[in-house]
């Protein structure tokens, strides 16, 4: 899957929580979509530079710190471009 793509697919999972990386590996799996661990963990990076995501640490009982990562409103402006999008092109079907 190319990267532009995989980032819109990662911005749907936004709507509602904030998620770290292992549940976006999850999530993109149930949508059967295969992707390497460190591919996975550079996207959410890459769209962090871009503006679309914030990042913070949390802090973790069981295990190492975990990196949640959120939605930004340039995120949110970008997610709901494309959905208008489609909503278009479904009108003009």
């Amino acid at each position: 899957m190319r990267t532009c793509d995989l980032k819109l697919e990662i911005l749907k999972f936004f709507s509602k929580a904030e998620l770290h990386g292992y549940e976006l590996h999850r999530l993109l799996e149930n949508q059967e979509i295969k992707i390497g661990t460190s591919r996975l963990y550079r996207i959410p990076d890459e769209m962090k530079n871009e503006g679309l995501l914030s990042a913070r640490w949390e802090s973790s009982s069981a295990g190492p710190r975990k990196r949640v990562y959120s939605f930004t409103s340039k995120g949110q402006m970008k997610r709901n471009e494309v959905l208008l999008d489609a909503i278009r092109v479904v009108h003009e079907f």
